[in-house]
């Protein structure tokens, strides 16, 4: 794998995003994005997405349990 990487969002994981900021619109909004990086055509592949808060980013300890319990869930499936 060389060169740049191209992107690609599946519709659901966009559609996810764009919906949870609607909806929180006056915060911002942090999210996760889970994928894969395809050997074939040097794409990252965003296949889906997991917003986690809606306020500041401020909230180090918050985040870092979150991305542990996301990690643990994923493992188990």
């Amino acid at each position: 794998m060389g060169g740049e990487l191209r992107y690609e969002i599946a519709q659901n994981a966009y559609i996810k995003l764009v919906l949870h900021a609607l909806k929180h619109k006056s915060s911002a909004v942090n999210a996760v994005l889970l994928g894969r990086v395809s050997s074939q055509n040097d794409a990252v592949e965003i296949t889906d997405s997991v917003p986690l808060f809606h306020s500041q980013i401020g909230l180090l300890p918050q985040l870092e349990i979150s991305l542990i319990l996301r990690s643990t869930m994923l493992l188990k499936e």
